[in-house]
């Protein structure tokens, strides 16, 4: 496998009593979940989920170059 990508679902409402954004973030493979206040909360998440998923060499990823790697991901770009 080369190549990888994570998917997130968010959602973010508004308090109106407030006037502050909430949210939550989870992230699709690992079904984990956060409520988050701030952005920063929600970024960290992320970054947090970034890292290649077991079995992922970066080495292999890095090899092909970036043309390569988003021809084989999503199809030729030409």
């Amino acid at each position: 496998m080369t190549g990888y990508y994570n998917t997130f679902v968010v959602k973010i409402w508004r308090d109106e009593a407030e006037g502050t954004f909430r949210g939550y973030i989870q992230h699709v493979r690992s079904q984990e979940r956060i409520y988050f206040l701030n952005l920063e909360d929600m970024n960290n998440f992320i970054k947090k989920h970034l890292e290649p998923p077991p079995g992922v060499s970066i080495a292999q990823d890095e090899t092909q170059g970036k043309r390569a790697k988003v021809a084989e991901d999503f199809g030729d770009v030409s």
